[in-house]
């Protein structure tokens, strides 16, 4: 029994160490040459969004909106890969199997 509550309290460290590596992951995205850009953690927290001052005028909101939209996406797609890396990582570490 002791044993079983050693493994869970590795586990519990282990998985306390994996949050803060993933929020220590940095991942920028960025549309439209760089007018729209953003950084997303590795535990898919929004840090950044920065647009471009010449792109900011009302006859442009809607291309804007999609613009953030689709780098928001593109952001998480790659902070969900970084992610996914480091879990990979942490696991063979750990000796589970891959996929």
């Amino acid at each position: 029994m002791f044993e079983k509550a050693k493994d869970l309290l590795k586990l519990r460290k282990q998985a306390l160490q994996l949050k803060k590596q993933l929020s220590a992951i940095e991942v920028e995205a960025e549309v439209a040459k760089g007018l729209v850009r953003v950084k997303i953690s590795g535990d898919l927290k929004l840090k950044e969004i920065n647009i471009d001052s010449s792109f900011l005028i009302p006859e442009k909101k809607a291309e804007i909106e999609r613009l953030i939209k689709e780098v928001i996406n593109q952001g998480l797609t790659r902070a969900q890969q970084a992610a996914a890396t480091k879990m990979r990582e942490l696991g063979s570490n750990l000796g589970f199997p891959t996929l």
